[in-house]
């Protein structure tokens, strides 16, 4: 158990969060194209912590929703670039011709990767799906948050049960060993 939660935690919780991706996408590209589907895509979005974006064929963001806040149209993270002033667009994701050229050599219709990122000394992973919705691409991001806190905590919790664990066998060990030790009368 020990070496299951030190070696093998993060690389589970990297496979459970990618496999629960295509099911996602799936559910956003069952409400996409409906009346209120940025409200559901809204709900998605908070309800499991992503970024989802739409980009249309010609590369435009046509819908942005995050886990922070920011929803729908028209409303830039960023100052927009001077070609973009007055235009209700997004910036598209930072590693977005990887994104696309992965998408595009990939035989399948969708694609999910990890991306390493770097910010200083930190490093941290995010999770990419992306799959296509007609002649638009669908962009979803989620943050693998480290669980390196959560295993620690865990490896303490264990330790401490072991401990009490083998306390206690050795007191159940010694009270059997002295009824069988002595004498039949």
């Amino acid at each position: 158990l020990f070496l299951l939660q030190t070696v093998f935690l993060n690389q589970f919780y990297e496979s459970m969060k990618a496999s629960t991706m295509p099911g996602i996408a799936d559910e956003i590209m069952s409400f996409y194209g409906h009346d209120e589907y940025q409200e559901a895509l809204n709900r998605i979005a908070l309800q499991n912590g992503l970024q989802i974006t739409i980009i249309d064929a010609d590369g435009n963001t046509e819908y942005v929703s995050n886990e922070h806040g920011m929803f729908g149209r028209g409303k830039m993270d960023k100052p927009p670039a001077p070609d973009m002033q007055g235009q209700d667009r997004f910036w598209l994701p930072d590693d977005y011709s990887d994104f696309l050229q992965r998408l595009e050599e990939s035989n399948e219709s969708s694609i999910t990767y990890i991306k390493q990122n770097a910010m200083g000394k930190i490093a941290h992973k995010t999770l990419i799906h992306g799959t296509r919705i007609g002649d638009n691409l669908l962009y979803i991001s989620m943050p693998l948050n480290p669980v390196d806190s959560t295993v620690e905590v865990l490896r303490q919790q264990l330790l401490y049960v072991m401990g009490i664990a083998i306390a206690v066998g050795l007191v159940i060990a010694y009270f059997i060993s002295r009824k069988l030790a002595r004498p039949i009368s």
